[in-house]
């Protein structure tokens, strides 16, 4: 979910609608006051419908000079596997926490087609728009 982009009732709506396995907080700095919810209410859904909350903090700005791209390109296709590892029991569902809509589509492009798993990834914006399958 882009923090900066959303309204609190789309970040409850998600979690209530998902009712995500885990939440990875993949942003630098970590906020949780949105128009229309505070942080305590923010921090009492998450804590509420979200078995697991970690934080794998990525520098995910799009204009990253590509040397750097090739070192994150690493980290996400790490990340991947840390996902997948905490939401292979139970619900294969999780949300994850970035800063703006196009740190969303640089994640997912990133995001290796084959990881080896026995699933397929499937993004989806706030709005339940389809970004990638692979």
């Amino acid at each position: 979910m882009p923090m900066l982009d959303i309204h609190g009732a789309v970040f409850r709506r998600a979690f209530e609608n998902v009712k995500p396995r885990a939440l990875f907080d993949l942003r630098r700095a970590p906020f949780f006051d949105l128009t229309g919810l505070g942080r305590n209410d923010a921090l009492h859904i998450i804590h509420s419908h979200a078995g697991t909350h970690l934080r794998c903090a990525m520098d995910l700005r799009v204009k990253t000079a590509p040397g750097d791209r090739w070192q994150l390109k690493r980290q996400v296709a790490e990340f991947t596997h840390v996902l997948a590892e905490e939401i292979s029991s139970g619900p294969r569902t999780a949300i994850l926490l970035f800063n703006r809509s196009d740190s969303v589509d640089f994640f997912v492009g990133l995001v290796p087609p084959s990881t080896g798993l026995p699933f397929s990834w499937q993004f989806e914006g706030p709005d339940a728009r389809i970004i990638r399958q692979c």
